[in-house]
């Protein structure tokens, strides 16, 4: 019941935007961000022998293993069977993705049992009932759902790739890292940001300032475009519903 523009801005964009985005370039930005950027970042927590020993493999196999999975249940009404990787028509992936990548991590991190999706939906319910379609999707951390007795099925297909982009892996790692993960995703996400201005027009990219006896801080970037200046906060957490 609110008139405020910008309570409605981020229920549209949360409603919207998903739908809009090229899949394909957000699993881009998966090594872009927490491989590349997180390597040449001012931190050292963010590594790819954080990911493998996270993850039960690299961010590379990881995508590859959401692409695959995607694949799988696109052409089989959401539907993937581990029992399929004893046929003889999938050896030729088993040169780019072991099988026992696609069994282990699989089961890990892209399956949710009925009662666990549950229960993840209700830590994440919205009082409000207005607010009940932006909760937190627990197909975002596991986009099968394993029924008592029956084959896992993706009820949606998008959160299959969904799995393997930065704003799902955000998730687990906070699930196991906490506050530490953050400050290093922050430090980051802010040098990846800077990397993508830069590419618009490098020489008139400012960096943070640091100015004062007080050693108080800037915006992380300033781009001075002719006529404009933009200032650039970076910040690494998502928007919240409310």
């Amino acid at each position: 019941d609110d008139n405020r523009v910008d309570a409605f801005s981020v229920r549209m964009g949360f409603e919207q935007m998903p739908y809009q985005a090229q899949p394909f370039r957000d699993l881009a930005r998966t090594k872009a961000l927490l491989i590349d950027a997180a390597n040449e970042a001012d931190q050292d927590l963010i590594t790819p022998e954080y990911w493998k020993a996270l993850l039960g493999c690299s961010i590379d196999e990881f995508v590859a293993l959401s692409l695959f999975l995607h694949t799988g249940a696109l052409r089989n009404a959401g539907v993937f069977k581990t029992s399929w990787l004893a046929q003889p028509n999938f050896e030729a992936i088993y040169k780019h993705l072991s099988r026992g990548v696609i069994e282990q991590v699989s089961r890990t991190h892209f399956v949710m049992s009925r009662d666990r999706f549950r229960t993840v939906a209700e830590e994440h319910a919205q009082a409000d009932w207005r607010l009940k379609r932006y909760e937190f999707n627990p197909l975002l951390v596991g986009p099968f759902v394993e029924l008592p007795g029956k084959d896992p099925i993706a009820p949606v297909l998008y959160p299959i790739l969904a799995r393997a982009m930065p704003g799902s892996l955000y998730y687990t790692a906070v699930a196991e890292s906490g506050a530490a993960f953050t400050e290093a995703l922050g430090v980051a996400f802010e040098h990846y940001v800077g990397k993508q201005l830069a590419l618009c027009d490098p020489e008139n990219l400012i960096p943070e300032i640091t100015y004062d006896k007080d050693c108080k801080k800037s915006v992380d970037h300033i781009m001075v475009l002719p006529g404009l200046v933009v200032l650039v906060e970076v910040k690494a957490t998502s928007l919240s519903e409310g």
